[in-house]
């Protein structure tokens, strides 16, 4: 079997992702989980260039990019219309910077360029995304997690508009991505779960109503991580860029699960009284809101609640201002020294040794190999 160098393999991925950039460009309007927000592929060892777009990077488990040696994935720049693009950019360092959560992956300031290129590598990936030859280094997982952030903006553009104008607030970056999906503003219709999207016509002419915010109970769908159902722990080690439970390097094998693991225990019950929205509930909500019988009220007046019982540990409504507040409170109480405990909350998960659960990380919050 004739087989292709990486350099040349690097190549011919360059060559893919600069033609589809410039032949796809991203639609108007046209964001949202499944939407026009990735293109990406690989190419084998046998030099054979796959091409997936629109659907997530999940696409990357095909058979057709088995036997992987290069793969690239774009870095999509929805319009002007649809993103601030001062925003974009803000997200676009912060997922690639030394101190974020995304630290421990070792290609996000990593492309190969085209022959000749006289510009950064920096701008290379602003301008068309990443192409990886060290994908036999890469776990597999930790890259999905990092090409999933990576399609946020794109997918999400209204988040990561709102996240911006947070850290603009003082918000800390890490701390206001995870209040992205821990809060969201009361929806018109909960039948189309848009916030979010670019073109709220497409999704049933919702009504968002950025005075409300509720506590949220389920994770979002393609979201890089699980804020309703990962521990107070979780947490940290996401906005620490603490990472675990890694898989073999996706030249090895390319599946990406699990992949919202790697920041920590992530399967509790929503309800569960050591999930992170309960914890925050249980910090705040007799000091933000308007009390149980005031959530109450909004309950009865939005027509589109239709739950049965009022819960106020479900319908937990607090203004924006408060939102902020909260993040502010939640940052100085987090990012403050841990007590000594375990390096984690592995000891709750299932199926993960004990022995990992003492084991020492790395400067990029990796664990360190047993020695």
């Amino acid at each position: 079997m004739e087989v292709i160098s990486k350099a040349d393999a690097a190549q011919k991925a360059v060559s893919k992702i600069m033609e589809i950039t410039e032949k796809y460009p991203l639609d108007a309007g046209r964001s949202g989980t499944g939407a026009d927000n990735a293109k990406f592929g690989t190419v084998n060892i046998r030099g054979a260039v796959s091409f997936h777009q629109y659907p997530c990077h999940a696409q990357l488990r095909e058979s057709t990019n088995k036997d992987a040696v290069v793969v690239y994935s774009t870095w999509g720049k929805r319009p002007v219309s649809d993103i601030n693009y001062t925003a974009l950019r803000s997200f676009f360092n912060w997922i690639r910077s030394d101190t974020g959560p995304w630290k421990a992956f070792e290609g996000r300031n990593v492309s190969h360029v085209p022959e000749g290129w006289t510009r950064t590598v920096d701008e290379f990936i602003w301008d068309y995304g990443w192409v990886w030859s060290d994908v036999d280094k890469y776990p597999s997982n930790l890259q999905h997690s990092f090409l999933t952030a990576s399609r946020m903006a794109p997918e999400w553009p209204q988040l990561i508009n709102k996240w911006h104008d947070w850290v603009n607030k003082g918000a800390d970056k890490a701390l206001a991505f995870v209040f992205l999906d821990l809060f969201r503003p009361h929806e018109g219709n909960p039948k189309y779960p848009s916030w979010g999207y670019t073109d709220q016509s497409a999704q049933g002419n919702v009504k968002i109503d950025l005075g409300q915010w509720q506590l949220n109970r389920s994770n979002r769908y393609d979201w890089p991580l699980d804020t309703c159902t990962g521990t107070e722990q979780y947490v940290r080690n996401f906005i620490n860029g603490r990472v675990e439970a890694l898989n073999k390097p996706f030249a090895e094998d390319n599946m990406y699960r699990p992949v919202n693991r790697i920041f920590g225990m992530n399967k509790l019950d929503c309800m569960d009284k050591d999930a992170y929205p309960s914890v925050l509930f249980k910090l705040y909500s007799s000091k933000y809101g308007p009390g149980p019988e005031g959530c109450n009220e909004i309950v009865k007046s939005k027509a589109s609640l239709t739950q049965s019982e009022f819960s106020y540990e479900r319908h937990w409504f607090i203004s924006e201002s408060e939102v902020l507040a909260i993040i502010k409170e939640e940052s100085k109480r987090l990012y403050a020294p841990e007590v000594p405990k375990s390096n984690s909350d592995l000891s709750k998960a299932k199926g993960i040794s004990s022995s990992l659960r003492y084991r020492v990380r790395d400067g990029k919050g990796r664990f360190l190999k047993a020695s």
